[in-house]
Parts: C-alpha cells; sequence; structure tokens
C-alpha cells in the first residue's frame, strides 16, 4: 500500500482522522498507517467502532462533533486532522454545527492544518458541466449538497482569517468494498432481481476507487499548499455507466441487467416503493429526508440497531431467494446516466503530486477479493 516512490509524510506527523470507521475514513486510516507509518489517532462516536479500532492497536479517541470539549481533547497534539465524517441521517444543520465545532477545536488545539472529504456535487453544474476547482458553487440542493457547500465556504473563511491551512478533496463517483451507494447497493440490487437501466447509460462514470481518495488525503497532509485549495479527486479516465453496471453484473455472473427506453415519453420511471420495503431496500438514499429519519429513529429505539439490522438481513435473504425483485432508476439517476459533464484532475496532479493506481479493471478484482 506504499504509494510513489519518492512520496512521503514528514518524520513524527501526528494526524486524527474523524470519521475513521466509515467507508472512506477507513482506508485513509489504513493509508496513513500502512503506507506511511503515520501516528494516527482515530475519532469515532460509535463504541463498538472504537473497541473493534483499537482491537487493531491504533489508538482511538471517542468523541461525537457535537460535544465540543470531547472533540477539542481529541484533537488535541495533533499536526493534522483529517475530515472524513458525515452523517447521513442526521440534517443539514446538525452536520454544519459539529463541522464548525470541529474547525473551532482545531484552532482551540493550534492545529495547523485541515484536510476535509467535500464532493463533486459542490459544484452547481455537476453532473453535466466542464469543471475544475474554479467552478461556481451555488447554494442550494438538497441536505448533503448544501451542507457540503457551506462546509468548504466556513473552511475557506477560517483559512483566509490565518487560523488554519485548509484543503478540500472533492471526489467523484467513489467505489469499493463496503461502499454503500456505488458498490453494496448496486450488489444488492443485482443479488435479488432485475436492475432495469435507460438506454441512454452512456453518460461518463467519474469513478474513483476509494483507495485512490485515500491516497489523495495522505499527499494532502504532507503538501505545501496555500491557505486554502480545493482538488477534484476522481479517476484517471472515465467510463460509460453502462460499463460501469456491466462490470457488477459480470462479477456476480448474474445476468441481471436490463435496458429500457425510460427516459422516452411515457417511458418514465417506476414508482419508488413506499415505507418499510424502501427503508429495507435503500435505506441511506432516504436516509435524508426528514420523515425517514423519524421512522429509523423510532425502530431503532423500539428494537435496536442490532435487531434492526437482522430484520433487514432477512427481508434481503427472502428477496434474494425469490429473485423478484425491479430496481428502478429514479428521474435523478435517469439523467445521470446520460450525462456527459467532464471534470479534470489536472490540479491534484501538479500540486499534490495524485496520480490513480485504479482503473475500472484493477477495482473490481479488489471487490471481488473482497466478497470472497
Amino acid at each position: 500500500m506504499s504509494d510513489a516512490p519518492g512520496i512521503s509524510l514528514p518524520n513524527g506527523l501526528r494526524i486524527a482522522v474523524t470519521g475513521a470507521s466509515g467507508f472512506i475514513g477507513a482506508r485513509i486510516v489504513d493509508r496513513l498507517v500502512r503506507g506511511h507509518g503515520a501516528a494516527v489517532t482515530v475519532v469515532v462516536r460509535d463504541r463498538s467502532a472504537a473497541a473493534r479500532l483499537a482491537s487493531r492497536g491504533l489508538t482511538v479517541r471517542r468523541a461525537d462533533l457535537g460535544n465540543r470539549a470531547a472533540i477539542g481533547e481529541a484533537v488535541r497534539g495533533h499536526d493534522v486532522v483529517v475530515n472524513a465524517a458525515h452523517d447521513f441521517r442526521a440534517s443539514e444543520r446538525r452536520n454544519l454545527r459539529g463541522f464548525s465545532n470541529l474547525l473551532d477545536a482545531c484552532r482551540g488545539a493550534r492545529v495547523p492544518r485541515f484536510v476535509h472529504i467535500s464532493s463533486i456535487v459542490v459544484y452547481g453544474d455537476w453532473p453535466r458541466g466542464d469543471l475544475h476547482e474554479g467552478s461556481p458553487r451555488p447554494p442550494g440542493g438538497s441536505a448533503y449538497v448544501s451542507a457540503k457547500v457551506e462546509m468548504e465556504a466556513l473552511g475557506r473563511q477560517r483559512a483566509e482569517s490565518g487560523d488554519l491551512t485548509v484543503t478540500f478533496l472533492q471526489p467523484t463517483i467513489v467505489y469499493g468494498p463496503h461502499g454503500w451507494m456505488w458498490t453494496d447497493r448496486i450488489l444488492e440490487q443485482l443479488r435479488t432481481g432485475t436492475v432495469v437501466l435507460p438506454n441512454r447509460c452512456d453518460g461518463h462514470c467519474h469513478a474513483v476507487y476509494v483507495d485512490d481518495v485515500a491516497r489523495a488525503a495522505a499527499l494532502a497532509c504532507g503538501a505545501k499548499l496555500e491557505p486554502a485549495e480545493s482538488f477534484i479527486v476522481s479517476g484517471a479516465e472515465p467510463v460509460t455507466w453502462r460499463r460501469f453496471f456491466e462490470a457488477y453484473d459480470t462479477l456476480l455472473e448474474s445476468n441481471a441487467l436490463r435496458f429500457a427506453d425510460l427516459d422516452a415519453p411515457g417511458g418514465g420511471s417506476a414508482p419508488e416503493p413506499a415505507g418499510i420495503g424502501r427503508l429495507v431496500r435503500d435505506p441511506m438514499l432516504v436516509a435524508q429526508t426528514a420523515p425517514a429519519r423519524a421512522v429509523l429513529g423510532l425502530a431503532r429505539r423500539a428494537v435496536g440497531n442490532a435487531a434492526l439490522g437482522r430484520i433487514r438481513s432477512a427481508a434481503l435473504a427472502l428477496e434474494r431467494r425469490r429473485g423478484t425483485a425491479v430496481h428502478h432508476p429514479s428521474r435523478d439517476e435517469i439523467e445521470l446516466y446520460a450525462a456527459r459533464g467532464t471534470c479534470s484532475i489536472g490540479r491534484a496532479r501538479r500540486r499534490l503530486g495524485y496520480e490513480p493506481a485504479f482503473d475500472l479493471d484493477r477495482g473490481m478484482a479488489e471487490i471481488a477479493k473482497a466478497l470472497g
């Protein structure tokens, strides 16, 4: 897992990683520890995640970003804080408050550098435009998009005040083992029935394997940068969305893909399943809505996280046996799969020394290994 020759972090660099038990955060920790031998502190909220990470010999601090005192203590004594935390089940306001608390904690503890995992969605022309780091970042959009835009604005304000060097990494379509949106969700759909995609599925899929995002984060920890800089992080070349889905279908040997004229007049997408059926099938997609957060919260309080997980696993197992589910794309997904926007990683190459190591074939080979 070592980076390219000549790329290294300063000796003795102390790095705290928030969101260290998540999809991207966990791979950043692995990259920093195994690839660079850095002194890493993992900052997590969940007790079981803390115990699991501590069992690997990592230094662990339990802290919720909503607790200013706890997060301040967790980042004290570090040279860099990498923020990979984002609670998809929380409101935009709560995520922004946690982000602000983390920036305040870094200032109070005199941490000189802050690396934030943002997203390509901050750009208003995504996924249609030809994007670079100077493209407009208009406010608005979904709670997730709005939060990411506001976080970047707040981080730039802090950087301009001289408190911190703030680096924003803006990944595109991040896939890899344990990544819900662009890996596990697709695998579940292919295993449980038929996945229907639009005939116009030849848009640009700017896929980036999760380890390449972790590579960019490690490079950002040691690079000499301006007080506030942004970097689009993607693969070397886009693939088509058709090829992206076909790669998963081939991996599983499921033959579960079907193409239809969904974007023709009257074609459209199938109605979204409602109620508990949607929560079981696609919890992360609906978890951003206020009603879904309320339902999930009530369910957790009633039966607990473990029981909720067992209910969902049982429902999925039943669907696998039946193989009768038909998964249609939403209107937004149909638009995404046809969009031919571009984005450049030239700045990340020049300023960070970033070079993607994974094309789609190599990324899928890693997913296949993880599936056993």
